[in-house]
């Protein structure tokens, strides 16, 4: 479910320099243990 979410986040960001910089920081995380826990992240359900 990774390559899902990251085609379509990456299908709605803007094709310049500034959408590669952006699309380098996202993060997906496809369970439930992930080493972001200090930053607070959102989950998604989907």
């Amino acid at each position: 479910p990774g390559y899902i979410i990251e085609h379509a986040v990456k299908g709605m960001m803007p094709k310049t320099r500034l959408g590669r910089a952006q699309m380098k920081r996202l993060r997906i995380y496809s369970g439930p243990e992930h080493s972001m826990a200090a930053q607070k992240p959102i989950q998604a359900n989907i």
